[in-house]
């Protein structure tokens, strides 16, 4: 199950405040936040279009929670499809799940708790080379890839209404009576076409390497 109660979808942070300092070109390299001022700074484009350095205010309430109703949907229905499968194969014990959740809530060192399960996997049983090609494994489905960007997102952004900015700006001359209301969220999308355009434009502008880019396509002939 899944509630806009949870933390993670009933809080937001705050207003952001720039500090007038721009960011430095080493951020990019890998994103480490203590270049930064450490935790609780971010980046965020400023009215001229250069990245500054920001600090994030205190958590608040959302005002409207109904706007992340699909998104709890989804994540309901995923952590029921993981638990039938751990349940159905009695696999708990070798799989972990939701790790990056528990980071996000301070309850975990991600790090630490990766780095000691490798350990002890690699003292049991040292991995094998995988014999299987990327071009034989399963193809994900749009939820998945949906799932998968909503989180790579909010590697590089705050949190939920700064994903909403960003995709409200890639649509600026979209014709709502045209094409349909502007799409706010990962979770908004219909299509893999559509996925490809906001991922590449995404990863272009956050400096993924180019070979991971998808094909751009234009939303509006979807």
């Amino acid at each position: 199950s899944c509630s806009t109660m949870e933390g993670k979808y009933r809080f937001r942070t705050g207003d952001v405040s720039f500090t007038g300092k721009p960011v430095p070109k080493e951020y990019w390299n890998d994103r480490d936040v203590k270049l930064i001022g450490g935790k609780g700074h971010s980046v965020k484009k400023n009215e001229d279009g250069k990245w500054e350095i920001v600090t994030a205010g205190e958590k608040v309430e959302h005002d409207n929670p109904a706007d992340y109703y699909n998104t709890v949907l989804k994540m309901g229905k995923k952590r029921a499809m993981v638990d039938a499968v751990l349940t159905v194969t009695a696999a708990s014990d070798i799989f972990t799940q939701d790790i990056e959740e528990m980071e996000k809530d301070g309850l975990i060192d991600s790090d630490k708790v990766q780095e000691e399960n490798k350990s002890e996997k690699y003292k049991k049983d040292p991995p094998a080379k995988s014999t299987k090609s990327e071009d034989e494994s399963p193809e994900k489905t749009l939820d998945e890839l949906k799932d998968d960007f909503e989180n790579e997102m909010l590697l590089h952004l705050p949190n939920q209404d700064a994903i909403e900015d960003w995709f409200l700006g890639q649509q600026k001359n979209h014709d709502e009576e045209k094409y349909g209301p502007k799409l706010a969220s990962p979770m908004e999308i219909k299509t893999k076409k559509q996925l490809g355009m906001f991922k590449g434009k995404f990863r272009k502008e956050f400096g993924e390497p180019q070979k991971d880019l998808l094909p751009e396509v234009d939303i509006n002939n979807e």
